[in-house]
């Protein structure tokens, strides 16, 4: 089931979250983040932008939401997206229906540009994006570091009106 986010979720988000810290660079994130420090970002996030989560019974495996692109007014129709679902379900189709539904939400609030911020090489963050219909954008070699290994960064862009 898709619903919109609640505060008692914010544990079971921090834990699919810290997953990826510790081993992907599907987040730039070194330090696992503290439960005090996620809970206000998750809840400043949803106060201001549409957040879903995907629960089966009482279980969240995976969130998804948007959050301010740039701090000026001429971006205001423009959001960043993040999607993150827990491992045991990489591959099954939820991202993709995260997405379907997020942007249903966003077309709704009159948003009209979604961007993906990916750190490179990522195989399955890529074709999620790609088969929504993101395109590529932008690319930056090496400008992060994880792992003790160079990261690359690129950006896709979806266009909703």
């Amino acid at each position: 089931m898709i619903r919109s986010f609640q505060k008692e979720d914010t544990g079971q988000l921090l834990e699919i979250y810290n997953h990826y810290v510790k081993t992907s660079i599907s987040t730039l994130d070194i330090d696992e983040v503290n439960l005090e420090t996620f809970s206000k970002e998750m809840e400043r996030i949803a106060s201001r932008y549409p957040f879903i989560v995907y629960t089966k019974g009482k279980q969240v495996l995976a969130y998804a939401y948007v959050n301010l692109w740039k701090a000026k007014q001429g971006y205001d129709k423009t959001v960043e997206s993040t999607v993150y679902i827990h491992e045991s379900l990489v591959g099954q189709g939820i991202g993709t229906l995260m997405y379907r539904h997020l942007n249903k939400i966003l077309k709704t609030k009159g948003y009209q540009c979604v961007i993906a911020c990916l750190s490179l090489p990522n195989a399955i963050s890529v074709a999620l994006h790609e088969k929504i219909g993101f395109n590529k954008v932008a690319h930056f070699p090496g400008i992060a570091v994880k792992f003790d290994k160079k990261i690359d960064v690129g950006y896709w862009q979806l266009d909703i009106v």
